[in-house]
């Protein structure tokens, strides 16, 4: 059985982790923007399109 200050250790510990791949969550998600935005620049550019025209399939 663990005593008070070891739950809140245990707590506080956890706490830490799920902080921390929140926000590992959150920074590959904007990677994953950021790459799709240069991916559709780039494309543009090869295409001759301004970032306001559409791209109609």
């Amino acid at each position: 059985m663990m005593t008070n200050h070891e739950k809140w250790v245990y707590e506080r510990n956890i706490d830490e982790i799920i902080d921390r791949l929140r926000e590992l969550l959150v920074n590959i998600m904007l990677m994953s923007i950021k790459k799709i935005n240069d991916d559709q620049k780039s494309l543009m550019d090869r295409m001759g399109l301004n970032q306001d025209d559409e791209l109609k399939f």
